[in-house]
């Protein structure tokens, strides 16, 4: 019935004159036509666009997995890594000679490039270029550091080990972006405003600190935890949890000199109770020693001359994260504490120098609960190292 339909409409379509004529191929061809060659040729265009655009995504994010070392940190808008070169207890750090964060004491690294296979490839490329060649090594762990106001400044520190052989015959060949190179010891090294905010960050941060600790031969400390009690790292219930975010942070200085520190007793804040010059982090200080040498000179006056000898870290839980506080433990120089004069007592009303021994014995009440904690007695290994005075 089919075929009948179709014979009948195409003859209808033949003159009348020609009722009894064959059907011709012309005929047939006459209806049965191809479709119009252009609308192929359009649907053919839009196919290879759309497989082109496909190719370009899927070179883009391969490009991205490889540039970030096979592994794409999410919100990182920066990434780089460098290298924590470790020769027994001391490590390499180079006096940067540039713009940025210049006369601070830095790791060997820089910005992920293109061609770079890996962050551990970025490290070793950077290192290269910066001191002409990098001592045999053998990476030990891996830590990830975050910076910025949205924390999308991603640099991972390469912790390596280097044999004594290796560095004996190492010899660096700076770049004009660096003035020296020098072997720090781990539990000497520079104050954290002479460092690179990501040293420092190492050394300031308590779980990145830990990270770095558990990464070093056994019985190497850096600064941070050298002067630090076992103790003062689990003062918090939240102490253990290293990945915390930071939601606030803050320090003070507790200034000693001949066994004796700096207390304040407060009017505005903390009820007459016994504290520290210190106060919150603002956003032009570089850390958080520059915080609480900040916060003295705005409180008391110009500090006297002095050397940081320690840290002990108080947490506190806020509602989106950890409120970190850091007290910086410093010694006056000898002899600048008896010239030292306060001039500045704008929240306070009495500010008094307090033999150790005394100050450790005051009725926890009388105290700013911050200075309460770091006078306790999980705290006392640690004064004890950066005041030498036994408590």
């Amino acid at each position: 019935m089919a075929g009948t339909a179709a014979y009948k409409s195409l003859e209808t379509e033949k003159p009348d004159d020609l009722d009894d004529a064959p059907i011709t191929e012309d005929d047939l061809g006459a209806v049965y036509e191809d479709p119009p060659p252009k609308l192929t040729a359009a649907r053919t265009a839009v196919c290879a666009a759309a497989v082109v655009v496909g190719a370009i995504a899927c070179i883009f994010v391969v490009a991205l997995v490889f540039h970030h070392g096979m592994n794409v940190d999410d919100g990182a808008e920066k990434v780089g890594a460098g290298l924590f070169l470790v020769s027994g207890t001391d490590v390499l750090l180079l006096l940067r000679n540039s713009k940025h964060n210049d006369l601070t004491w830095g790791l060997p690294g820089g910005n992920s490039e293109s061609g770079d296979a890996s962050l551990l490839d970025t490290a070793k490329r950077e290192g290269r270029e910066e001191m002409g060649a990098v001592p045999p090594c053998n990476v030990s762990a891996q830590i990830l550091t975050k910076r910025g106001k949205k924390q999308q400044k991603h640099y991972t520190v390469m912790v390596c080990q280097v044999d004594a052989s290796a560095r004996a015959a190492f010899q660096p060949k700076l770049n004009p972006e660096h003035r020296e190179a020098k072997w720090w010891p781990l539990q000497g090294l520079p104050p954290p405003q002479q460092l690179h905010p990501v040293v420092a960050l190492l050394i300031q941060d308590p779980g990145l600190t830990r990270q770095l600790a558990s990464a070093l031969p056994p019985g190497v400390l850096v600064a941070s935890n050298a002067t630090l009690a076992a103790g003062a790292r689990a003062q918090s219930p939240a102490a253990e949890l290293d990945n915390e975010t930071i939601e606030k942070r803050s320090a003070s200085m507790l200034l000693g000199d001949t066994g004796r520190v700096l207390l304040m007793r407060k009017v505005k804040h903390g009820g007459g109770k016994w504290g520290m010059p210190g106060g919150s982090q603002d956003s032009k200080d570089v850390d958080s020693l520059a915080t609480a040498e900040r916060e003295f000179r705005s409180e008391i006056g110009e500090p006297p001359q002095h050397e940081v000898k320690g840290q002990i870290f108080v947490r506190r839980k806020g509602k989106h994260g950890i409120k970190l506080h850091t007290v910086y433990l410093a010694s006056a120089a000898a002899g600048a504490a008896a010239t030292f004069k306060p001039t500045k007592l704008d929240d306070h009303h009495e500010a008094s120098w307090v033999n150790l021994t005394d100050a450790v014995q005051m009725d926890a009440a009388q105290l700013h609960p911050i200075l309460a904690e770091v006078l306790g007695a999980e705290n006392r290994a640690a004064l004890t190292a950066a005041f030498n005075v036994q408590l």
